[in-house]
């Protein structure tokens, strides 16, 4: 027992040698297979997350078209205009019967560009979400479909009476 505690105290803690080059190549090797495997890791995690925010953004600028048009605001229906047009892909909060570019009420929000609008499936075959004044119910019900850069989709679907559900 003693003889093992003096071989590490004399050749490990007390050692004048230094680092050879040899430990320093496969120290930086290690760290490089490290950052390699955990890299596409953290994007993966990053673009879901960047996902999952975008929908809920959406979400929440539907519900507010909903409450502005069931308030009864402006004695006017509100919508959402969904815009692949454009780089990034837009959604925009709107007031009206439909989607006019021009009017200075229009509330634009951008996607963030890992996220695009993979398809819009209204009633109509539109891509503007009405929402009735007073009742909030719509007659473009339907589902929106997003898409990450890594191929992860999430669905935000809407029923006649404004009924929202987010599904992946």
């Amino acid at each position: 027992m003693n003889t093992a505690r003096k071989f590490i105290s004399k050749k490990l803690f007390r050692s004048t040698d230094g680092i050879t080059l040899i430990e320093i190549v496969i120290v930086i090797g290690l760290l490089a297979i490290l950052a390699g495997v955990s890299i596409p890791i953290y994007r993966t995690s990053f673009t879901k997350g960047d996902l999952d925010t975008s929908a809920s953004q959406v979400l929440s600028t539907i519900r507010l078209a909903q409450s502005k048009a069931m308030g009864g605001e402006d004695a006017s229906k509100f919508g959402i205009h969904f815009d692949t047009t454009t780089t990034p892909d837009q959604y925009i909060l709107f007031k009206g019967d439909t989607y006019n570019p021009s009017d200075t009420y229009n509330q634009v929000n951008n996607l963030s560009r890992q996220i695009e609008i993979s398809s819009v499936g209204l009633g109509g075959g539109g891509v503007d979400l009405v929402f009735e004044k007073y009742s909030g119910e719509t007659v473009n019900d339907g589902t929106i479909t997003f898409k990450n850069t890594t191929g992860e989709f999430i669905y935000i679907t809407i029923n006649s009476i404004g009924k929202t559900d987010v599904s992946n």
